[in-house]
């Protein structure tokens, strides 16, 4: 149940391997080994986000750099501008502004909704504006037809690894407890080390009780409503595994989440409000379960699928995330509620049995 630290963001774990193209390196001094570096907002969908160069920020540190700082000023090539004719751009832009690291970085990610990524360019420039690095990646690269980079998070992981040569960078160490991590995990409403031992403690409790532990299964949220044919396809596939004593309540728990940038924050607002509504309700049964299978404005493919385990005083047992980046959810392949309530059903009976 102890999540890493880059769980508490994204839960990504794909690696990308970096190829080759279209690599290029400018001036006559090499990037140092783990130098201190500046990253700026990270170019999507025309907008600098400051969000994602955080994320940027805890993948170097779980790498072995020690030195990052995160500057919000954004910076924009100008429109129509040539890759190289931004890098210098860029290179201008941290000419003037006295940092205090080795280096800066810039990256864009272009694309659009329709037609998926175009193109992922990064810039490292050191503290006087000389382009010591640069990379274009496009549709055509070797890399990006490896990696297929198709939504926000695996683009900034394939950037992460693209900048692996160029900053000595280590093998990712998910454990690693430094600035972002701490950053990261303060913003996501995670758990402290404390909650995650209790939470660890009542799930061995449950393995214990086993089969004859009692469980009302709720209406799953399903996009914007609730739905009861869910509830009732989870207690039944509950009771035929023996997992536990399922019965199904009438009345859903509307719970409310925050809609993030920080999907573990979406998890974890969520989980916070189920359980104010558990120790509100009293309910007569040893453990209650909640699911929440994420359709983004309605759409027919499923970004996330939560599922809440408490016990009836509203203590956490499981709170589970799962999307693209993991085993299960691309095992299942989740396209409709059904297969949400199957997935939710997996992750319990793993769950009960580690």
């Amino acid at each position: 149940m102890r999540a890493t630290a880059l769980s508490l963001i994204l839960a990504a774990t794909a690696v990308f391997l970096a190829g080759c193209a279209q690599t290029t390196r400018a001036g006559t001094d090499p990037v140092a080994v783990r130098p201190s570096i500046t990253i700026f907002p990270v170019q999507m969908a025309g907008q600098g986000r400051d969000d994602v160069a955080k994320v940027v920020a805890l993948a170097l540190e779980q790498r072995g750099m020690e030195s990052i700082e995160v500057d919000e000023t954004v910076f924009t090539p100008e429109a129509g501008a040539s890759f190289d004719s931004a890098a210098a751009a860029f290179g201008a832009f941290v000419a003037k502004r006295d940092l205090a690291t080795d280096y800066a970085l810039f990256a864009a990610i272009v694309g659009a909704p329709q037609r998926g990524v175009d193109e992922i360019h990064a810039v490292l420039v050191d503290r006087r504006g000389n382009v010591a690095w640069s990379d274009r990646q496009t549709r055509e690269s070797r890399a990006m037809k490896k990696a297929r980079p198709s939504n926000p998070m695996e683009c900034t992981m394939f950037l992460v690894e693209r900048l692996h040569d160029p900053l000595d960078l280590g093998e990712p160490n998910e454990d690693t407890e430094g600035r972002w991590a701490r950053h990261w995990r303060s913003d996501s409403l995670a758990p402290t080390d404390a909650e995650r031992d209790a939470i660890d403690a009542r799930a061995k409790r449950l393995r214990r009780a086993g089969s004859s532990a009692t469980v009302l299964v709720y209406p799953a949220r399903v996009g914007d409503t609730y739905s009861r044919e869910c509830a009732t396809r989870l207690a039944d596939e509950i009771n035929r595994r023996g997992l536990l004593d399922a019965s199904i309540a009438e009345v859903p728990i509307e719970f409310e989440v925050e809609m993030a940038r920080n999907q573990q924050k979406v998890l974890w607002s969520g989980a916070r409000s189920i359980q104010e509504h558990v120790r509100a309700s009293h309910p007569q049964t040893d453990y209650v379960l909640v699911a929440d299978y994420l359709f983004p404005g309605g759409a027919d493919r499923v970004w996330a699928v939560h599922t809440f385990l408490l016990e009836s005083d509203g203590d956490w047992v499981m709170v589970d995330f799962q999307n693209s980046h993991h085993d299960d959810f691309n095992r299942i392949g989740p396209k409709s509620p059904g297969d949400c309530c199957d997935l939710s059903v997996k992750r319990l009976s793993r769950h009960l049995r580690s």
